[in-house]
């Protein structure tokens, strides 16, 4: 990478760290609870979070493991956004009944926290890194023992 496109990207990244300062600075002088411009800006990166999920799940091949894995991260990160959503709401509508709401979207969340944890599992049990490791330490173990032999 030369010199210029070093300052140049030194520069943009400046640019953007001034930007968000400053958008901050500006939606907490519009917005003077604190509470809500938190959940408003986590509602933001959970839609970023979610954009991007659905650009890697389309991007992997329909019956593979990886893409069963990113729906759940996409399933979770829905849950989490709802259950953003429901506490920023909250805040303006005094409904007693929300806190189940609340509730429903924590369980949702590891329930696909639970279902992304077996196909990891699964995944591990399927490409046998487990025997792998344990082949490759025996192996190491019998280099160690056979160099200390010789000498």
């Amino acid at each position: 990478m030369t010199e210029d496109n070093k300052i140049v990207n030194s520069i943009k990244y400046i640019f953007g760290i001034l930007v968000v300062i400053a958008t901050l600075y500006i939606i907490s002088n519009i917005i003077a609870a604190v509470e809500i411009m938190v959940g408003i800006i986590t509602l933001s990166v959970g839609v970023l979070s979610i954009m991007w999920t659905l650009i890697a799940r389309y991007s992997l091949s329909p019956k593979s493991k990886l893409r069963v894995f990113t729906n759940n991260f996409l399933a979770c990160s829905i849950a989490v956004i709802a259950f953003s959503l429901i506490r920023l709401l909250e805040r303006f509508i005094n409904l007693p009944w929300l806190i189940l709401v609340e509730f429903f979207f924590v369980f949702a969340t590891f329930f696909f926290f639970l279902l992304a944890s077996y196909y990891m599992y699964s995944i591990g049990r399927e490409f046998g890194f487990e025997r792998e490791a344990k082949n490759i330490k025996d192996i190491l173990r019998s280099k160690k023992f056979t160099k200390k032999i010789k000498r």
